[in-house]
């Protein structure tokens, strides 16, 4: 149950088990180690999926600054684009129609 790198921290604990002197003392311990082992574990697998989302969400912030970037070279170059792209964006209006909200 426990992730690759606490491998000789679970065998500490089983062996550990031996020296317990009360059958409570006994199940106290076989407790806490086994809610260490899930937490660990949890924590090992998580680990691997909140990576993910970073780079998630990385690569979607640098597409969103490369379409807002593309979309400000294309109006500075274009003067008479600006009119349209500022109606599309704040407006919803196309060259056909133009809905105000």
């Amino acid at each position: 149950m426990m992730p690759p790198h606490r491998k000789d921290w679970a065998e500490a604990m089983l062996n550990e088990m031996a020296y317990v002197k009360s059958r409570r003392a006994a199940w106290h311990w076989l407790l806490g180690c086994t809610l260490f082992a899930i937490r660990e574990r949890a924590s090992y697998e998580l680990g691997g999926v909140f990576m993910n989302r970073r780079i998630f969400k990385f690569l979607f912030g640098l597409s969103a600054a490369s379409v807002i970037a593309v979309t400000g070279v294309y109006a500075i170059q274009k003067p008479y684009q600006r009119e349209r792209i500022l109606l599309f964006v704040f407006h919803g209006c196309t060259k056909y129609s133009c809905t105000r909200h």
